[in-house]
């Protein structure tokens, strides 16, 4: 569950969030591409010659918070579109009506 660029551009704009300082750099990463390159070649290391994978604990805990990160994001933006729609449906309805009493 990673968040694309586009993503973060987007919670910018709509003010969902200050800046990209939310997505701290970490032992992964910060942005996507590196967050997967960094991820596979840890499970690669970890996992060579071996009959499971796994990650070591400092790249599992970094995944953990990048994931607590996006969960927040996107309750964020759940709460801004449910926000959203009451004021849009609020603001057809007024529109509707009036237009009937036209």
């Amino acid at each position: 569950m990673l968040i694309s660029e586009k993503d973060r551009q987007d919670a910018i704009k709509t003010k969902l969030i200050d800046s990209e300082s939310v997505f701290a750099e970490s032992e992964i990463g910060k942005y996507n591409a590196a967050i997967i390159n960094n991820l596979i070649v840890n499970i690669v290391e970890n996992s060579y010659g071996k009959d499971f994978i796994q990650l070591d604990e400092k790249h599992y805990q970094a995944l953990k918070t990048v994931k607590k990160t996006i969960s927040v994001l996107y309750i964020k933006t759940a709460k801004f579109l449910t926000y959203t729609t009451k004021l849009l449906n609020r603001c057809l309805r007024k529109y509707t009506i009036s237009c009937f009493m036209i």
